[in-house]
């Protein structure tokens, strides 16, 4: 684990910090940090309508009921992403902003040199476990830090909207699994990731 006050970084405490491990749907931290890139240099809008296409609705791995033919804005798929892990909601995001999965995944190895992270390396925008894809406590944390900070307050008020519209042809809600949020007063965002070897990860940010 590794715990650092926002502001100024300085550490609070911190335990095998840099030991590489499949950080699960923690990989989704830098999937969003390349959203919000793409979003701060005007590439894209929150406010953008994505097309769901037949290769979104086919994933399989933690799927929403998105609908083919639908379209889904940039700011409800964000929301799928921090609380549900969605995969088809991922995939969305990365085909709008990468145009496919491989590109999308060198924007994220790039960010990887940009922050300076020494022991991370993705080799897919969702969490898959594989030997080429593993980062650290720390620079998770350093991630996440990252995305805070770029993300600004449209970050912070999207991931305490708990409600999501899934389809618009079908009128589809859905609540925030991340029943955390709501149990911890002072934390703003937590996202978790379950991991078949490591148990559960958590990536929070808290107020107090």
């Amino acid at each position: 684990y590794y715990v650092m006050e926002y502001e100024n970084q300085k550490v609070i405490s911190k335990h095998n910090e840099t030991i590489p491990y499949q950080p699960g749907n923690l990989t989704q931290l830098m999937t969003l940090v390349i959203v919000y890139d793409a979003i701060v240099s005007q590439q894209i809008q929150l406010n953008d309508m994505v097309l769901i296409d037949k290769e979104i609705t086919a994933i399989k791995d933690y799927p929403l009921p998105l609908v083919e033919g639908d379209c889904v804005s940039i700011k409800d798929l964000i929301k799928y992403v921090l609380h549900f892990g969605a995969y088809d909601a991922t995939l969305a995001l990365v085909k709008y902003i990468g145009g496919s999965e491989e590109a999308f995944v060198a924007k994220m190895n790039d960010k990887v040199k940009q922050l300076k992270l020494e022991h991370t390396h993705f080799h897919n925008p969702y969490g898959y476990h594989d030997v080429k894809h593993y980062s650290t406590a720390k620079d998770l944390a350093m991630i996440f830090r990252y995305l805070i900070e770029i993300g600004a307050e449209s970050f912070l008020t999207l991931s305490q909207d708990s409600e999501c519209l899934v389809s618009s042809a079908q009128e589809i809600w859905m609540a925030s699994e991340n029943v955390l949020l709501k149990q911890f007063e002072g934390c703003d965002v937590i996202k978790m990731s379950e991991h078949p070897h490591h148990q559960y990860s958590i990536g929070a940010s808290a107020k107090v």
